[in-house]
């Protein structure tokens, strides 16, 4: 039954599917154009338009279909630049998926003022107009979407083989992709079999559909052809079809950052976002009338209603049971593109909302003309919200960092923001060629970082692990080397760090009117450094605010080293203010304060970092570190103890813990700590010492001390702190000792101690086979500072797991 058989108003005349079509899509299209991006913009960006220029492999799953029909963009409008190019074909796309949901709609009995208005409240919401302005993926998965609904509508109508094969063959397209696909999969499927069970249940139908599914995916031959030839992007794919197929599935994600694990409070704040994006996108009252408006369709159209309402379901909060994402701002930020294809839906629910009103307005009365001033004024307000046609933090970024690096330099960024443009610039724009951009898509380049090496080194580290080999570039490339975050370098390696531009390069030994000339550079740099959308603000986002937040972190360095200790503080709230919500900024500005002997603001930095996400290991390591530093033992006892029940393998921490007990004299912790170190690093001599450290210096008991060291030398028997404190013991014991009752734990560590051997912090975060569930590695340690007390010299921080000196960690650069 019609939606129009309940109205009251008279038959609108015919207008044709090309009608709806061009009154939907060109206006909308005329905006994005106005609006939309002339250069490489943030997040994917300059790894998509880089792959579309060359043709080369676009990040996990490849979506070959997005690539190719991008070059071609990028080649009919070449008066465009390559990015602008690309943004302008994602206007297209999205004007195109509007104008077909638009017809529908219309095929639905619904209005064409009704339909014409739903559309272009869409059009202009925030998420839709956002990435219609952009170089991405999702504005094509639209228009594949809109086409599907329209093929099944079609196919509901007259349920022929060929009509079944070209809705196949485009919900094929839409899996080779976008993996969202396959979660739409069965909502399809079901509904096919429900309306059409006798086209749809026989082996002819199934394998006429299997076909359409499977042809699309045809399209993967461009990123097995792309990694036969080397491509500038490449992901590391290997030119085989189980290299493909693993880039399909997305292997390359599969090691990445853990997740938090779920409940209730964590799927309620997931909820709530969602909402806060829906009603983001539409304002509150019209998100509540396309809800009602999809009820409406539910009840008077049952099949084709009944997959709109399934899908804006499952498109928003049914996703929450298949996407992984925690609350905080970054993954809060790329998850929300998820929701677009809802946005579709609920644009059809609003469309039979507004059809329902219009039919009891008598016509010619105007209202139907007045209500077009709701998306007309919607634009007006947020076009300049939404014009990206001035955006150019990525771009100018990438350039302040290229520019000041020496030739031929080796350059190691530290995430997406500050890589990405990278790749654009050197791979389109072709700035800077002389550079070797090492790490293009979070993995080092095996063979470019074994050629930077001298030949004696290559078969040492050919097999090493990326982080090794990563130390053995840092410490011996015959190329200078610049790092966009301060890295890990060993005490005994001889090299040093310093700031250079928006980085830090290594320096082995310099002379100090060559260091003194390094650093008046940068400082120069520094006062010069002026991004042109500081003074000409444009649309913000994540990545602005990111680089806003290095851009303040690099100041805040420089007036540290002119001794202007207050306009650096300054620089750090900026920094803090412009990244909220990112942990890693806020680690990295207390790392910062750390190094600088601001240790009590320091630690509100990693505490809060820790507020947004509480396995934030390399912030917990920071924040134990900092406050050994202080002289606060007994906390950083309890916060070292947190971390390991996580982190069980984590050698600094179980270092700084062990120190912090000794330091406290609180001997019941000490032993569970080692116990437990014993279970998870079987050979690590470093329990052993300590329990030895104890019996010698708070016991007062040599003798037994003696034997701790005795055991840790047979674990290891190159541990030269057990040998020089054995040596101590002998002197001592050469002349009569003062024997002292071994100190029992004071009452004010019974709580811990009780703590530490209930397993309430150690098994908190183990699974059965007593490992952390996140499976995590201890991150690379950076900003290294002397060690805190004065224990540190009398026990090295064991090799496992942990550099040779305990210091503030910084997080790469996002």
């Amino acid at each position: 039954m019609s939606l129009r058989s309940r109205t009251i108003a008279p038959p609108e005349a015919p207008v044709t599917s090309w009608t709806v079509f061009g009154l939907v899509s060109i206006p909308l299209l005329v905006l994005y154009a106005l609006t939309g991006a002339r250069t490489v913009t943030g997040e994917d960006s300059g790894e998509l338009v880089t792959a579309a220029w060359q043709l080369g492999i676009a990040h996990p799953p490849g979506t070959p279909i997005w690539v190719m029909l991008t070059h071609g963009f990028q080649l009919l409008f070449q008066g465009l630049s390559p990015a602008g190019a690309a943004a302008f074909g994602s206007g297209v796309f999205t004007a195109s998926a509007l104008g077909v949901l638009a017809i529908f709609a219309r095929r639905l009995g619904l209005r064409t003022s009704a339909v014409i208005l739903s559309a272009w409240v869409v059009g202009v919401g925030h998420e839709i107009w956002n990435h219609a302005t952009i170089a991405e993926v999702y504005p094509l998965n639209l228009l594949i979407l809109s086409v599907v609904l329209l093929l099944f509508q079609r196919w509901h109508g007259a349920p022929t083989p060929r009509r079944l094969f070209c809705l196949s063959l485009a919900y094929g397209a839409g899996l080779a992709n976008h993996p969202t696909f396959a979660l739409f999969l069965p909502v399809f499927a079901i509904a096919a079999m429900i309306v059409h069970p006798r086209a749809t249940l026989h082996w002819r139908p199934i394998l006429l559909g299997l076909a359409g599914l499977a042809l699309p995916h045809l399209a993967y031959l461009q990123v097995y052809l792309a990694a036969r030839s080397g491509p500038y992007v490449s992901w590391g794919v290997e030119p085989t079809i189980g290299g493909v197929v693993g880039h399909y599935l997305r292997e390359a994600y599969a090691s990445g950052p853990p997740k938090s694990p779920m409940n209730f409070e964590k799927l309620l704040g997931q909820m709530a976002h969602w909402v806060r994006y829906l009603t983001q996108e539409f304002t509150a009252p019209l998100a509540i009338l396309s809800v009602l408006g999809l009820g409406l369709l539910l009840r008077c159209h049952r099949p084709l209603g009944a997959i709109c309402a399934a899908l804006a379901f499952l498109g928003t909060f049914g996703m929450l049971a298949f996407l992984k994402f925690d609350l905080e701002r970054e993954d809060m930020f790329a998850a929300r593109v998820f929701l677009m294809p809802a946005y579709l839906l609920f644009g059809v629910g609003m469309a039979a909302v507004v059809d329902r009103v219009l039919a009891r307005v008598p016509r010619g009365s105007g209202w139907a003309a007045a209500l077009f001033i709701l998306p007309i004024t919607l634009a007006a307000v947020r076009f300049e919200d939404q014009d990206r046609s001035r955006y150019f933090w990525a771009a100018d970024y990438g350039q302040a960092i290229l520019s000041p690096l020496p030739p031929d330099a080796v350059v190691l960024p530290g995430g997406d923001t500050s890589t990405f443009p990278l790749l654009y610039l050197q791979a389109v724009e072709g700035m800077r060629p002389d550079l070797l951009i090492l790490d293009k898509s979070g993995v080092v380049d095996r063979d470019q970082a074994l050629a930077l090496l001298p030949s004696e080194l290559r078969d040492q580290v050919r097999e090493a692990s990326s982080a090794q080999l990563r130390e053995a570039v840092l410490l011996h490339s015959m190329r200078p080397v610049i790092t966009l975050r301060r890295e890990p370098l060993p005490a005994d390696s001889g090299r040093s760090i310093e700031p250079f531009a928006l980085g830090f390069t290594i320096l082995g030994k310099t002379e100090p009117a060559t260091l003194k000339t390094l650093r008046d550079r940068q400082k120069s740099f520094v006062a010069g450094l002026r991004l042109r959308n500081e003074t000409a603000p444009t649309v913000s986002d994540l990545t602005a605010d990111l680089i806003r937040a290095h851009l303040a972190q690099v100041r805040a360095g420089q007036h540290f080293a002119a001794n202007e200790p207050s306009l650096a503080e300054a620089e750090i709230d900026r920094a803090e203010g412009h990244a909220h919500g990112v942990k890693e900024t806020l680690n990295n500005t207390g790392a910062l304060l750390a190094e600088h002997g601001l240790e009590e603001r320091a630690l509100k930095s990693f505490r809060a970092a820790l507020a947004i996400r509480g396995d934030y290991h390399l912030a917990r390591r920071n924040l134990v570190l900092t406050l050994r530093r202080l002289g606060l033992s007994r906390e950083a006892l309890v916060e070292a103890a947190r971390g390991l029940a996580l982190h069980p393998e984590d050698g600094l921490l179980f270092a700084e813990a062990a120190k912090a007990a000794i330091e406290v004299k609180d001997g019941p912790s000490l032993r569970q700590l080692c116990a437990r170190r014993s279970e998870e690093a079987p050979l690590d001599p470093a329990p052993d010492r300590y329990l030895g450290l104890y019996s010698l210096h708070v016991d007062g008991a040599p003798l037994q001390a003696q034997a701790h060291f005795e055991a840790a030398l047979r674990k290891d028997s190159s541990d030269a702190e057990s040998e020089a404190a054995l040596r101590e013991i002998a002197v001592r014991l050469q002349s009569p000792p003062e024997r002292t009752a071994p100190e029992a734990a004071s009452s004010q560590f019974a709580d811990l101690a009780k703590l530490l051997k209930s397993d309430l912090i150690f098994d908190s975060g183990r699974s059965r086979e007593g490992r952390s569930p996140l499976g995590a590695t201890s991150p690379p340690s950076l900003n290294p500072i002397p060690g805190a007390r004065d224990l540190d010299r009398l026990s090295a921080v064991p090799s496992v797991g942990a550099p040779s000196i305990p210091g503030i960690r910084s997080a790469p650069v996002r």
